[in-house]
């Protein structure tokens, strides 16, 4: 990032084409995030959140494609760098929660 701010002239193109579908562990326990604490769910939530657009942003229809304004595709690649920072930052968070909500799963 620090590249593109000092080198106006700089284009590049972000792309990955992602098909699967890497949240299907979320998907699948969705239903059951009533079952934590209503900050946790809402934390649970918004980590998807953060991951799904950035995902979604360098998609080959997403705003990372080439683009010939300079100035949009630095400020679409800086709101992908605070998006991934703010992912990486609450996942450590979650994972922190782990030996507190472990007990919360169903037994058999």
């Amino acid at each position: 990032m620090n590249d593109l701010k000092q080198d106006q002239e700089q284009t590049g193109v972000m792309v990955a084409d992602l098909r699967e579908d890497y949240f299907s562990v979320f998907h699948a326990l969705a239903p059951q995030l009533g079952k934590l604490e209503p900050d946790e769910a809402t934390q649970i939530v918004r980590f998807y959140m953060l991951c799904k657009s950035a995902k979604d942003s360098i998609m080959p229809d997403g705003v990372m494609v080439e683009n010939e304004d300079h100035d949009l595709a630095l400020e679409n690649a800086l709101q992908l760098l605070t998006l991934m920072t703010e992912a990486l930052r609450l996942g450590d968070q979650i994972a922190q929660w782990i030996p507190q909500i472990a007990p919360l799963r169903t037994t058999k």
